[in-house]
This record gives C-alpha cells, structure tokens and sequence, in this order.
C-alpha cells in the first residue's frame, strides 16, 4: 500500500476513541465546505504527511476540520495524489469517479437512487477483486468467509439471483501495521446503485477484510426506507456506521 494511503489508515485507525467523540450527534456544517481550495490542501498536507509530527490534540483539531467537509472526488487533493492515481481504473469508470463526493477521512460516496427495501433479506457478495500483485494477498475464501459472517449478523441470505448485489476492487493493501484494505465497491439494486471508495485499517488482515464488508451491507441497509435518501442524510448514516465499526 503506497506511503499516504497507510497513513492515513494508520490515523484514522488509531483515533478511533476520538473519531467516536466526534462523530456522536454531530450536526453537519457548510463551514469546512466554504475553505477555498489552497486552504484544503493545506489542512490535507499537514494532517497526512508523516513527516507533521503532530501532538494527538493537534490530530484531533485537523481531523475535526476534515469531517466536515464534503468535496467532489474527482480533482481533489485525494485524487491528484501520485500515490493515489495508481490506483485508479481498476474498477470504476471515470464518469463514477466524477459522482463521489466525501473527504479523506470518511471516504467518498454516491447514494443516487439507491435503496435497501424493507424485508429484503436476500443479496449477492462476489469476492473483491485484486487489482496488483500486493493485493493477491488476499484470497477470495478470504472474503467469502466474511460474507458468510456478515450475512449471519444481520439475517441476510446469499443467493446468486438476488436483487441486491455487492461487487468491488482491492485497489491497495497495506501488509503492515495498521493492516489496511482500500476499496472500490459497487452495490446494485432495483432501484440505482451506491458506490463507494475508502479503506479501513485493524490490528489484523483478517480483521481488515471482516470490518470493511460489515461497513458496507450496513450503510447499504441503512438507505432503506423507500424514501428519497439525501446527500446530507447519507453523510450522516455514513458517519454513523464507521463510528460503530471503530474505524
């Protein structure tokens, strides 16, 4: 996994207690949105670069301002990283890439039409595909198996013909600690299709893999009341399940 992704992992993961503190009945604000670009880009070259040697208060403070904002990916600072553009064009097409929005430390999500219906219990999980050789690492029984525990967790059943279907991309691997996954994730429905791209680092592999697959049927299930899901509310359920997930 390149230098910024593992870092940033390695961030996220280990404020977790105050990503939790943050994240619990925060109300959204425009305020981080309203930052000019060269200002974002400050705050992002400071918050991930190693070499920062910043206090936990002073991760803390950036990472406060992070959350709050909400960008297009494509032609952000995320996205212009070299680090980052080698991982891109494995799975997603320039004009999905064009439709995320989120920042660095959530990840970067469309909702579009997408919903999860009441009672759906049926849905098809296909083994994220490698996309490099660090990424062979992880075998698809890997995943199948934690397919197989998330599905018993929340009452789900796989079936090939389902109507709700998640593919994806292992687009990075970080083989050290935090041991990391990075992902580009598609789930389909009836209705539009949510996508996602973002990792989640743990203190295991294994665990890396389980927490990520757990992340996303979770938010997928959570836009599922039939009604129209707003970007605002989506931010919201996708904050929620990562502060429960301990990212």
């Amino acid at each position: 996994m390149t230098k910024v992704i593992s870092f940033q992992l390695s961030v996220i993961r280990g404020m977790g207690v105050a990503l939790s503190v943050l994240l619990s009945g925060v109300a959204l604000s425009s305020q981080a949105n309203q930052q000019n670009s060269q200002d974002k880009v400050a705050l992002y070259d400071r918050f991930f670069n190693p070499k920062s040697y910043l206090s936990e208060t002073e991760l803390n403070a950036l990472l406060e301002q992070i959350l709050f904002v909400r960008e297009p990916y494509f032609g952000s600072w995320m996205h212009k990283q070299k680090e980052y553009a080698k991982t891109h064009g494995h799975f997603f097409t320039t004009e999905e890439y064009r439709k995320l929005e989120g920042n660095p430390a959530i990840g970067y999500f469309y909702v579009g039409n997408f919903k999860w219906l009441p009672n759906q219990k049926a849905i098809s999980i296909e083994p994220f595909a490698p996309t490099t050789p660090d990424t062979n690492v992880i075998k698809p029984e890997a995943w199948q198996t934690a397919a197989s525990l998330v599905c018993k967790k929340y009452g789900l059943t796989q079936r090939p013909d389902a109507p709700i279907k998640i593919s994806g991309a292992l687009v990075a691997v970080n083989l050290e600690k935090p041991y990391g996954v990075y992902l580009e994730v598609r789930v389909s429905s009836p209705h539009g299709t949510l996508l996602y791209r973002g990792g989640i680092g743990k203190a295991t592999l294994g665990d890396a893999v389980g927490a990520s697959l757990d992340f996303i049927v979770a938010y997928a299930m959570g836009i599922g009341d039939g009604k129209p899901v707003s970007k605002d509310e989506a931010r919201r359920l996708l904050e929620n399940i990562q502060k429960k997930s301990g990212k």
